[in-house]
């Protein structure tokens, strides 16, 4: 067993509450409440019978497939920088303990150290314009390099930006994964994660070899909502996930703040929304330190002190931009996709959309008369809804 690791007994202990079906938050919660309680599953069983036998005899003799999950997990603890950190460890995340339903064990791939660090949670739409990808990851940047971790869930667009500007600061990033440790999803950004396991960690609550399952992720969201001090929103749909963490957040008494932007946008009305019911309005990082509280949290006094230049790799892929058809038929519309309801230069897209000048004007002009963007006064163009 390696150094500070919780012992076998403990892992089997909240491995197994955290896997018997019928182990509700409330019994879970009352052991964080009561220390004295021995974490032992016999004494805990004996304590649970009067109340419920089925239940503590689930707990004394557990199924066959729960025993092969924990010798899995307690297997993989073996590895590099592999932990299982149980609910009453010294290394388990102080704020994550203290909501209504913590997981009894977590995963950990990666630094312990880094679950004690400040962290702000920056999420948003896996189908992210280039100017929120830009956003998202300059902010995570700048935040990473005075001193808070960033935590997100390793998602195509917003959140796999924001971890890469944590990266790029040479920072720390908490991945919250809605699969087993060993896996990843999208399995595009297993390279990231390696990444972020040199310097942060990757978490899972789930046992080895779950898969990406649509109920996994809202678990995943309450970690990623439970360990942060605050949430902030970069682009989100009205019913986009991001939504749920923000929620979450709240009902967790932390600080939830949004990035607005145009109002035609789709991928900003679930920022409005968050916005009107009185979410921190977000301009720069100095908002998310007056909010959250950049004193308590410890910024760095010298923030250039740890700056680092900017990684080049893991550069921001569009492949995850919005796709959708649109009313507009003309073949051309995809390329105004990453600049979302942002106005842009006819430079800019000539370069970014990898064309000529003459191609590039060609193509504006086309769509101007389709009636998809305008030209504004100052000669920059935006897309239209309508």
């Amino acid at each position: 067993m390696k150094t500070s690791e919780p012992t076998i007994d403990a892992v089997r202990f909240w491995f197994t509450l955290a896997l018997t079906p019928g182990i509700g938050r409330a019994l879970v919660r009352t052991l964080i409440d009561e220390p004295e309680t021995p974490r032992d599953l016999h004494a805990f069983a004996e304590r649970l019978a009067p109340h419920n036998a089925g239940l503590a005899c689930a707990l004394i003799a557990p199924p066959d497939a729960l025993r092969a999950a924990l010798d899995a997990s307690l297997a993989w603890s073996l590895g590099h920088d592999c932990h299982l950190i149980t609910l009453d460890h010294p290394d388990y995340p102080a704020l994550l303990r203290q909501i209504a339903d913590p997981p009894p064990v977590l995963h950990v791939h990666g630094q312990r150290d880094a679950l004690k660090k400040s962290a702000l949670a920056i999420v948003g739409s896996r189908n992210a314009t280039l100017d929120g990808l830009r956003s998202a990851r300059s902010m995570s940047s700048e935040l990473a390099r005075e001193g808070l971790a960033i935590a997100s869930g390793l998602a195509a667009g917003i959140d796999h930006a924001a971890h890469l500007g944590a990266l790029d600061a040479l920072g720390v990033s908490l991945a919250v994964i809605g699969t087993g440790i060993d896996e990843c999803y999208p399995s595009a950004h297993r390279t990231t994660a390696t990444r972020i396991a040199e310097r942060g960690a990757v978490i899972s609550e789930l046992p080895l070899g779950s898969q990406a399952l649509p109920h996994h992720f809202p678990r995943r969201n309450r970690i990623i909502a439970g360990l942060s001090a605050g949430i902030l929103v970069v682009q989100a749909a009205r019913r986009s996930g991001s939504l749920i963490t923000a929620r979450l957040g709240l009902d967790y008494g932390r600080e939830v703040m949004a990035i607005p932007g145009p109002v035609q946008s789709p991928l900003h009305k679930g920022c409005h929304q968050l916005l009107r019911e009185g979410a921190a309005l977000v301009e720069s990082s100095e908002d998310i330190w007056e909010a959250i509280g950049g004193g308590w949290l410890g910024r760095r006094s010298d923030p250039a002190a740890v700056t680092a230049p900017a990684r080049q790799d893991g550069a921001l892929s569009l492949e995850h931009a919005p796709s959708g058809s649109g009313p507009f038929a003309h073949p051309g519309r995809r390329l105004l996709e990453p600049w979302g309801w942002c106005p842009f230069e006819p430079e800019a897209f000539a370069a970014h959309a990898e064309l000529t000048a003459g191609q590039a004007a060609q193509i504006l002009l086309e769509l101007e008369l389709d009636g998809a963007i305008e030209r504004l006064a100052d000669g920059r163009l935006q897309r239209v809804e309508r």
